[in-house]
């Protein structure tokens, strides 16, 4: 009698959202389903669905088995710019309920995935008077979904070498502290560093770079699917105390990646609706959708300035060079004497009616994170320190002059040195745009 759905969340059994689809060359739903037989639970299967993107090409390797098995590929493309996630359970979920309301003769639905999220889907479905059995890797399974089922299915684990496990799961630690065997490895040939210096983290990941393109194992997966850069960023993390790219003025790792790779054989890959890769550049299959190199020139930008000054300390965001004028003016002409920045601020917006609290507020923050103020008592937060400008400060020239070389010994620091007309140009632009503002200040001062 046919009367079995059979239901596969196919980004479950390959590692999940981090990791989708680098492990599919290991997986065999003919060992799943052989497994779920067994169980002499199933009856014959009427409706047998898989969910993912099948455009992605590293699930070529699947598509045979999907046709010998008579499985429906259910293609899911998600909501968002790189995600799947949520929209293939979302689709999954939905078929799962429109079939048990139209087909009354399927008794048996099977839900081949640990998610713990399918747990309310199984209990609905018990409403509806169906047995529902789960089925999913031991190291994957929900308690929540094990406990609500009808029956439980463990299904054989994909093939178990350091490839495999680099693929399901790229954090360095595991639950019991161990090291991921590919970083195991890789701190045999390379030592951990402090992170101290843009050059010194550079020439580090470069380091950890050429050791992915040398191993083996890393080198296959370079070559036929890429790394995903989860993986690789942890491996940074584990390697470089401290590591962060946002310090050097990038907002993404794979934009550091583009800067990184430049002159490498490797390069970021961004396949369609899914997330960046590490890839070798030489790869014809990988060529058409290459994220350009970043040269260290274009490092030296007003952009590249401007992300450089608003990350890490100290945190300067300057509004237009009119509005830093008013303020350091006000400022001389009302100087504060321990008072709480709240106050100086609230005084600002008074006497500076014309301009927003958003145009007031960058330039404040900026002269205390240039040091212009004395901070009493030290080491506390700014919300619960009173104010005093320094007496050197007796004039707008020298308050912007402060700010000035504040910002122009940031940028040397992380990039080695600054570029005077590429610096001038900031200045007269200023680094604030659209109308953002600085927040509360919590994440722009820094004690």
């Amino acid at each position: 009698m046919f009367n079995t759905a059979v239901f596969y969340d196919i980004e479950n059994l390959l590692g999940g959202y981090n990791n989708p689809y680098r492990g599919a060359a290991n997986l065999r739903l003919k060992d799943i389903l052989e497994r779920l037989r067994e169980t002499g639970s199933l009856g014959r299967i009427a409706v047998h669905r898989a969910y993912a993107n099948w455009s992605d090409s590293r699930l070529s390797s699947m598509r045979h088995e999907i046709n010998e098995l008579g499985i429906d590929p259910i293609q899911v493309f998600g909501f968002s710019t790189f995600s799947t996630k949520n929209a293939a359970d979302i689709q999954l979920v939905i078929d799962a309920m429109d079939i048990a309301h139209l087909r009354p003769s399927l008794e048996v639905f099977v839900i081949v995935s640990g998610d713990g999220g399918f747990a309310s889907l199984a209990k609905k479905l018990h409403e509806h008077g169906r047995t529902v059995i789960g089925a999913s890797y031991k190291s994957a399974a929900s308690t929540v979904l094990r406990a609500v089922c009808d029956e439980f299915v463990t299904i054989p684990e994909p093939e178990d070498d350091d490839r495999t496990r680099m693929r399901l799961s790229p954090a360095i630690g595991t639950d019991d502290g161990a090291v991921n065997p590919i970083v195991h490895r890789m701190l045999r040939d390379i030592r951990r560093i402090d992170n101290t210096s843009f050059n010194e983290m550079l020439d580090k990941v470069r380091e950890i770079l050429s050791w992915y393109a040398a191993d083996a194992t890393c080198r296959d997966d370079l070559e036929k699917t890429g790394i995903h850069l989860s993986g690789i960023g942890q491996t940074f993390k584990h390697m470089i105390t401290g590591f962060d790219v946002s310090r050097f003025g990038f907002s993404k790792l794979y934009q550091f990646l583009q800067f990184a790779c430049f002159g490498t054989e490797l390069a970021v890959w961004q396949p369609p609706n899914e997330l960046p890769m590490l890839v070798l550049r030489t790869v014809t299959t990988f060529q058409d959708k290459l994220l350009p190199d970043i040269t260290h020139d274009q490092l030296h930008s007003v952009d590249g300035y401007r992300a450089i000054l608003e990350k890490g300390g100290p945190s300067i965001r300057l509004p237009a060079p009119e509005i830093l004028q008013v303020v350091a003016d006000h400022l001389c002409s009302q100087p504060a004497r321990g008072v709480p920045f709240a106050v100086i601020l609230e005084q600002a917006k008074v006497c500076l009616p014309a301009y927003s609290l958003d145009d007031i507020k960058p330039a404040l923050f900026s002269f205390v994170n240039a040091q212009a103020f004395d901070r009493v008592p030290n080491g506390l937060p700014l919300k619960d320190q009173v104010l005093t400008l320094q007496s050197s400060m007796g004039t707008s020239d020298n308050l912007i002059e402060i700010l000035r070389v504040t910002a122009e010994q940031k940028i040397a620091s992380i990039l080695g040195e600054t570029k005077l007309d590429v610096f001038n140009a900031l200045w007269l632009t200023g680094t604030q745009t659209g109308s953002s503002t600085p927040g509360d200040g919590s994440d722009d001062l820094h004690s």
